[in-house]
């Protein structure tokens, strides 16, 4: 049910209309769980790249820090490759692939904020 950010002003009805639809999807698919109940509603927003590639290596501004910024569904799997890639610059091992996630290729981070 992941769609576009709405305003401020709005977001809180459509945590709370959003969370209604998925409980009756609950109920419609498991009809023994009728009587289920949300204790908690929450939405997060989502961020990407214009490339959809994650930010990996050391940031231009913050000389001798790394970052691993992943966005999106795949953060996880990226967090990974991120250590991997990391760990070995700092062991002095090049890693031309860095190029593909560094923080100065030419698309810059976006955001889905709305």
């Amino acid at each position: 049910m992941d769609e576009d950010a709405t305003d401020s002003l709005h977001r809180e009805a459509r945590i709370y209309s959003r969370t209604e639809k998925l409980l009756e999807e609950i109920k419609n698919l498991f009809p023994s769980f009728s009587q289920v109940k949300a204790a908690y509603r929450w939405g997060a927003l989502f961020a990407s790249t214009e490339d959809g590639l994650p930010l990996i290596g050391e940031h231009p501004d913050y000389p001798h820090c790394y970052f691993i910024e992943g966005y999106g569904g795949n953060r996880t799997v990226y967090s990974m490759i991120g250590a991997d890639l990391i760990t070995d610059t700092i062991k002095g091992i090049h890693r031309p692939e860095l190029e593909l996630f560094s923080f100065t290729r030419t698309s810059k981070p976006i955001s889905n904020f709305g």
